[in-house]
């Protein structure tokens, strides 16, 4: 935080005063005095302050490999005609990350991470751009034929609030894929176009869980490829509440049931008593 410094009041006195007389021309000074009191401007305070959420951990790693590789490129930046573009073969990689974090003023516990990754067979991609005087067109575009795979996921905890939230999702590919986009550029505008094509098995998945106001609810969505696309989403919930409401009531009602049992069985070892006094006494 910045040093508060004071700000001091300041006073000045001055005087001035000028008449005209417009019928013979001459300009007369006289004085007068004012005194004028002035507020020195208050310095303006900074204070940064520390945020309320701190990161506990945090990790990432990425490594990839290789079995051949090869790339290139012809001509210049802003020339008729230039491109580049690499070939990799045998490409085999991983990356992901992985957080903690708490929020001091709320109180929450976050814990979040991802992976992906992937084997290429052959993968490839490059561009080329021309570009002419008012304008200019690039062409570029992707392929590769392999497995890759990501997943993601992230947990919170609210203790305060009694609220627990869990999140996941990924998605699988093995085949091919392609993709091409253009961008077209004429003085001030420009516009793009681009398109994917694959040809293979894929697979994707969201989950969502989470416990709120005493209600326990879970979401899926499942997706698939092969050739053509399908996807199932389906969800439950749970009020944990009305749970231990009603197994309450069904205790009670079985405590009932059990009281009842016990008076018809005591009626009936009454009725029985009597039944037995009533043939002694006849004897």
């Amino acid at each position: 935080m910045a040093p508060i410094s004071s700000a001091s009041s300041q006073s000045r006195t001055y005087s001035r005063s000028v008449e005209h007389d417009t019928r013979t021309g001459q300009t007369t000074r006289t004085q007068q005095s004012t005194n004028e009191k002035t507020q020195g401007v208050k310095p303006e305070v900074k204070n940064n302050g520390v945020s309320a959420e701190k990161e506990i951990y945090k990790d990432s790693f990425e490594v990839e490999k290789n079995a051949a590789e090869a790339s290139g490129k012809f001509g210049k930046e802003g020339s008729a005609l230039s491109g580049e573009g690499n070939v990799k073969v045998g490409s085999v990689g991983a990356s992901g990350e992985a957080s903690v974090t708490a929020d001091l003023a709320k109180g929450q516990v976050k814990a979040g991470g991802k992976v992906e990754a992937h084997a290429n067979v052959v993968s490839a991609e490059g561009s080329v751009k021309s570009e002419y005087g008012i304008g200019s067109t690039e062409v570029s575009g992707k392929a590769n034929v392999g497995a890759e795979a990501s997943a993601k996921g992230e947990v919170v905890i609210d203790p305060l609030n009694g609220d627990v939230a869990a999140s996941a999702g990924g998605e699988a590919f093995v085949g091919a894929k392609a993709s091409a986009e253009v961008k077209q550029t004429v003085g001030p505008a420009t516009a793009t176009a681009g398109a994917e094509v694959s040809a293979g098995l894929g697979a994707e998945f969201e989950a969502d869980v989470g416990l709120k106001d005493g209600k326990l609810s879970a979401n899926f969505d499942i997706g698939a490829t092969l050739g053509i696309g399908a996807s199932v989403e389906f969800g439950v919930e749970l009020d944990v509440g009305k749970v231990a409401d009603t197994a309450k009531d069904v205790a009670g009602a079985v405590g009932d049931a059990a009281s009842s049992a016990a008076n018809a069985v005591g009626d009936a070892a009454d009725k029985a008593k009597d039944v037995v006094s009533s043939v002694l006494s006849g004897w």
